[in-house]
């Protein structure tokens, strides 16, 4: 009873632990950003992406569901496409805060976590046959790390 004096209903505490919960989940790259070390790439960079990987699959029901339930929900779709852009931004604001500046930044920063997001669901979900996914990961640093240079 005393958490309806802060929500609504059902729904509004669903969408509030979206938001506050749902991107460590759905969005773990937000939390590893700071694992980014310009010093040591190819090293911070496997970190993060087996760091997101883990995370995907610690949480793969409750990614699958909030996926798919994003699809049908204008709400939480927006609220999703929020919490990416804030992704996109955290990792701008980073780039700026270590002195790297980039040419296409916003664009890079994009690419860099549709491509992190993409081997995690790869090889959390989706795992096509034939894949070696330590070399998915390694040449997937390789891209990053290009990425990340002018």
């Amino acid at each position: 009873g005393i958490i309806y004096s802060y929500f609504t209903d059902k729904y509004d505490i669903f969408l509030n632990g979206i938001s506050k919960y749902g991107i460590d989940v759905l969005l773990p790259l937000n939390n590893e950003i700071k694992h980014l070390d310009f010093n040591d790439l190819d090293n911070s960079l496997m970190t993060i992406l087996n760091n997101c990987i883990s995370v995907h699959k610690k949480n793969k029901n409750v990614h699958e569901e909030i996926s798919m339930l994003s699809h049908k929900d204008e709400t939480l779709g927006n609220i999703l496409l929020q919490n990416d852009i804030d992704m996109s931004n955290n990792l701008l604001d980073y780039l700026v805060h270590s002195n790297i500046s980039l040419t296409n930044a916003n664009e890079k920063s994009h690419i860099f976590i549709a491509i992190i997001d993409s081997v995690c669901h790869e090889i959390v979900f989706h795992q096509h046959p034939g894949l070696d996914f330590e070399n998915m990961k390694l040449e997937s640093v390789k891209v990053l790390k290009q990425l990340l240079s002018n």
